[in-house]
């Protein structure tokens, strides 16, 4: 199931992927730049959440006039619904492209696909974001995953080197984002992106 969820999401996400990337890049170097002095006094919840609420207006910005998409703004988490067929939810990874968010029970039904109020039943529901370095001054990699009984079952990385990311402000105008290797929870990632021990 998880391999064929992979294979259709890659090729529906494949013309995506540079404004997706942009959105969340521009958006994490605008929170750098502009809190560059003062950065070091945020925990790191607050520097995720300030990041997330500029990518998510970043990119209701750039998608606002795609007829086929809309923003599920009225749910806590701000999703972002494409042609009725997925829905994204803007996060910071671990290492492990988990993510560090308190797992209420609203939380671990959007993972495990149960029904909530006010969100479509239908469509995949997906994380969207950044690995981050230690610190979070840095992104290590642009993924969209696929949680499910706390781990990533798959994942797309979406900042390949032929995106042009268009950053704002001299001090970021050469960005390099190494290649990283993830290790999961339950087994090493395979190179088409899922993992070894839930196929």
């Amino acid at each position: 199931m998880f391999h064929s969820q992979r294979s259709t999401a890659e090729k529906y996400f494949s013309p995506y992927k540079p404004r997706l990337c942009r959105c969340i890049m521009e958006s994490f170097y605008r929170f750098r730049k502009t809190n560059n002095e003062d950065a070091y006094k945020y925990e790191t919840r607050t520097k995720a959440g300030i990041i997330r609420d500029l990518i998510i207006d970043a990119a209701q910005m750039e998608f606002g006039s795609d007829e086929n998409i809309k923003f599920l703004t009225g749910t806590h988490d701000k999703l972002m619904m494409l042609d009725n067929k997925y829905i994204l939810r803007f996060k910071k990874f671990n290492e492990d492209l988990t993510t560090s968010n308190f797992q209420t029970p609203r939380a671990q039904a959007y993972v495990e696909q149960f029904k909530i109020d006010g969100i479509p039943s239908d469509p995949l529901r997906l994380e969207i974001g950044y690995l981050p370095d230690s610190l979070i001054t840095e992104i290590k990699g642009i993924y969209i995953v696929r949680l499910a009984h706390k781990i990533a079952q798959w994942y797309l990385r979406l900042d390949d080197s032929d995106i042009e990311l268009g950053i704002p402000g001299d001090a970021f105008d050469a960005i390099i984002i190494p290649p990283i290797e993830v290790r999961l929870k339950s087994g090493i990632r395979r190179k088409d992106g899922t993992n070894d021990a839930n196929g």
